[in-house]
């Protein structure tokens, strides 16, 4: 069994030799004789002192000061200037290694530039907590916004006869009924309401469905009014009244842009009258009815509407 001094000066030895990866070896069992050493003494001074190893006022702990070459394995510590070289290393690694044992006493501990640095750490401390904490909590919010299904933007429903308005509503009735907790979770909520105007209808207008477009709009319209009268959030409503508004004008606007793509003159006749009924159902609003009644498309369509081609479903496909 090597003794504590001999395992030192074999290590120093192998690196002044070059021989690194012994001395790596050697390190890893001077660090394990100091645990070893350590564990000793801990036990020693429970059996004396009565004190308990839990405790956290009596952990030991241990320092170690190497100077390695860089590699690419290399994935600590600091870059060392450069009239650090090979043959000096070990000549700097025991003088610092001498100016630490100097400094490690414990009336350092009182002077003020130790202070500076044992605040700096107790803030970065503090800086972690909260950023833990903050990370835990926006977690658990898209965990609770998860409860709220989302399809791809551009989701049509596969199916020559599947209602796409009814397909639509499922999600929307998710939308509006969810339970915000706060203002946070409202905002997630009108931001999914919002998704369906600004990304979906546009992209499937792209694609050529405007009957897809047409059926989310008219779904949206729909729903809204069933959040904005819920009796549970009329305070959120009412502090979010403006985008509310801005959702229920670019919900209509998004309805009407659709009809007018597909160039479908029953559907226009439908988009007139469902403004015309429900123009009047927002008086927190001001000036909404105006709004809305002027988008209405009063000139009728000419021509045949845009043609559509839908997808079958996978039971369709096998009818075929």
């Amino acid at each position: 069994m090597w003794f504590w001094g001999e395992l030192q000066e074999l290590y120093s030895y192998r690196l002044i030799n070059g021989d690194f990866k012994l001395a790596e070896e050697i390190k890893q069992e001077i660090i394990k004789r100091q645990v070893e050493i350590t564990n000793l003494l801990r036990v020693h001074f429970v059996k004396n002192d009565n004190m308990e190893i839990n405790n956290p006022q009596y952990k030991s702990f241990l320092w170690h000061l190497d100077i390695e070459p860089f590699t690419w394995k290399t994935c600590y510590g600091e870059p060392c200037p450069p009239f650090v070289t090979e043959e000096n290393k070990e000549a700097w690694r025991r003088y610092l290694e001498k100016l630490i044992k100097k400094h490690l006493k414990a009336e350092v501990m009182n002077t003020p530039e130790f202070r500076e640095i044992e605040t700096m750490v107790s803030y970065e401390k503090l800086v972690r907590i909260k950023n833990d904490e903050q990370r835990k909590r926006m977690m658990e919010r898209q965990r609770y916004w998860a409860r709220m299904e989302r399809p791809r933007i551009n989701y049509i429903p596969k199916g020559l006869s599947v209602n796409y308005e009814e397909e639509y509503s499922k999600y929307l009735m998710q939308e509006v009924s969810f339970e915000p907790r706060d203002n946070d979770d409202f905002m997630a909520q009108l931001r999914l309401l919002e998704r369906w105007h600004k990304k979906s209808i546009p992209q499937i207008l792209e694609k050529n469905r405007p009957d897809a477009a047409y059926a989310i709009a008219m779904a949206l319209c729909k729903h809204i009014p069933l959040l904005i009268n819920r009796d549970d959030i009329q305070d959120l409503v009412g502090e979010y009244k403006r985008r509310i508004g801005k959702l229920l004008f670019d919900s209509y606007q998004a309805l009407v842009v659709a009809v007018k793509a597909w160039n479908h003159e029953e559907k226009r006749q439908e988009v007139c009258r469902f403004i015309a009924e429900t123009a009047g159902q927002y008086p927190n609003h001001r000036g909404m009815k105006k709004k809305l009644m002027d988008l209405m498309p009063e000139t009728p369509f000419e021509g045949e509407p845009m043609a559509v081609t839908r997808e079958p479903n996978d039971m369709e496909k096998s009818l075929l």
